[in-house]
């Protein structure tokens, strides 16, 4: 049973004594602060005060600290930016150290735990930027989160045989790591290599932030990687992870901001896709082994084993020149999301469906290219960015005509309960509020006859975006060998009130077919 007491305030004058029942086994930061009660026990005690064991007072905060003996857990926050700390000598009777108890001691450079503690808690010692090594006891059975983050001058970490609760974020930020040390007697945990995994190498913990090397390959045998396992290891520039894993979770990668390759073994079936890579904007290459039955790699590009859907597109690699297959028929959820490097971007003809949330928090995107093969926009794509200022606007470019862009479902109403399972809940404010152009040609007969060697003349039929941009033009290719006509030099002609564009320039043609292949660009170079 465990039960924690908060806070207790008193009103001024009122003299009270306090029994706390045995029962009470922690006491939160602050819960005396204040009181007479409290300022009273400070006079009699000479500065240390005590409850059922439980360090709740202290008067030093600087230099070398001895806690007495007696002592049995050290309260939340106590010691908490007490920078001119230089030590700490701890009793034996000492089991636990509360939360933020030592909260940026930036003076300890040391700290020894006696044989008898247990439990050190969230952000116990959190951001002791001076600290350079951590032993911890074989008594010690947990460590919180965020217990030793951003103790950056930390090199070592040794960690004894009773540990059996590790938390991922317990040495976040702690970029210093080289390597981890575990008991040899420890049953729940080990290290290969300075490297965290469970006691069986079927799951592996958390790598060391300062290991400076430029690739890692994940042991065959682990099935697992755990969230968090590599976060911030900057030095590396490659991954690789073995046939064995089946499972990647997200923020498994977390800010691996050198990394630009990751190989994915045959086994894995089962990645996070918004989370897992997370900050990695370097990536320029996924790489997949054909065994994998779950993903393909496509020009470094991570797809569904039959091609038809983008699963994520590295953000190191330039998305406008891209080698998308022909097989692709949809992007999925999180494919670009929170893309910071995708400005303008035009979706490969053939793609019908765009997942919910494809291209969530993209916020710098301002111009995109839609073709008329999209029949649905999932929602949270194109959001109105609410949390800034001078939210970016977007400018669409679709391939198609007024009618036919009426045909796409895009979904727009925010729902505050979106069904189970669904991510396509709303959003799309910059897709229905944004700017509409519309780039289409009706050419007069696909199949141009030939005249001998001469291209007769021909007429198109251009939409008004085409005809304002002074760059556009029509291409035309016969046998691999193609000619611009910028449609601004064209001859104008009414007919039945449409404007056309005749081009009449002849364009000589060798050893022709019976067909040429005619197009229309704007200034951008979209068709």
């Amino acid at each position: 049973m465990y039960f924690e007491l908060l806070q207790v305030r008193f009103p001024e004058g009122l003299d009270l004594s306090i029994d706390i029942p045995e029962s009470v086994t922690h006491i939160g930061w602050g819960a005396f602060y204040s009181t007479p009660w409290l300022s009273a026990l400070k006079k009699e005690t000479g500065g240390f005060v005590t409850v059922n064991g439980i360090l709740i007072s202290s008067e030093i905060n600087e230099g070398d600290l001895v806690i007495p003996e007696g002592v049995t857990c050290i309260s939340d926050g106590l010691f908490q930016y007490c920078k001119d700390l230089t030590s700490v000598t701890f009793p034996d009777s000492l089991t636990c150290i509360g939360s933020g108890a030592f909260w940026r001691c930036t003076g300890l450079t040391a700290v020894n735990f006696p044989e008898h503690l247990t439990d050190i808690m969230d952000g116990a010692f959190r951001e002791c930027t001076n600290l350079t090594s951590v032993i911890i006891p074989d008594s010690v059975t947990s460590i919180r989160a965020y217990a030793f983050s951003g103790c950056t001058g930390l090199t070592t970490v040794s960690l004894g045989s009773g540990l059996t609760n590790w938390n991922s974020m317990a040495f976040k930020g702690c970029s210093g790591i080289a390597q981890y040390i575990v008991s040899q007697d420890n049953e729940a945990y080990c290290s290969v290599n300075g490297v965290i995994l469970s006691k069986d190498g079927t799951e592996l913990i958390a790598y060391p932030q300062g290991n400076t090397q430029a690739s890692y390959s994940i042991p065959e045998g682990v099935t697992r990687i755990d969230a968090y396992a590599f976060d911030g290891c900057t030095a590396l520039t490659s991954i690789s992870i073995p046939d064995s894993a089946t499972t990647v979770p997200g923020y498994s990668f977390n800010q691996c901001t050198s990394l630009t390759t990751v190989s994915i073994g045959a086994g894995i079936n089962n990645i996070d896709v918004q989370y897992t890579f997370n900050g990695c904007t370097g990536i320029a290459q996924f790489i997949v082994s054909e065994d994998n039955q779950t993903y393909c790699a496509v020009d470094g590009m991570l797809f569904t084993k039959d091609a038809t859907k983008l699963v994520l597109f590295p953000q190191g690699k330039d998305a406008s020149n891209a080698a998308y297959p022909e097989s692709m028929t949809s992007i999925g959820s999180y494919a670009f999301y929170n893309f910071a490097g995708l400005t303008t971007f035009a979706i490969p003809d053939g793609v019908t469906t765009i997942d919910g949330m494809a291209f969530e928090l993209s916020t710098y995107l301002t111009s995109i290219t839609i073709p008329n093969s999209v029949t649905y926009i999932g929602g949270y794509n194109f959001n109105k960015e609410w949390w800034l200022a001078n939210p970016l606007a977007l400018e669409i470019y679709y391939c198609g005509t007024p009618s036919q862009k009426q045909d796409i479902e895009i979904v727009q109403d925010v729902q505050e309960e979106p069904a189970p399972g669904s991510s396509d809940s709303g959003g799309n404010e910059k897709l229905i509020e944004g700017t509409w152009h519309y780039l289409y040609a009706t050419v007069d007969g696909r199949e141009v006859t030939l005249d001998g060697m001469i291209l007769a003349s021909f007429y198109v039929i251009v939409s008004d975006d085409v005809l304002a941009d002074e760059d556009s033009y029509a291409l035309v290719t016969v046998n691999g060998i193609s000619t611009k006509l910028p449609v601004k030099d064209a001859e104008t002609s009414e007919k039945g009130g449409v404007t056309r564009r005749v081009f009449s320039q002849p364009i000589v043609a060798k050893d022709v077919d019976k067909q040429v292949t005619i197009a229309i660009y704007d200034g951008a170079d979209r068709q």
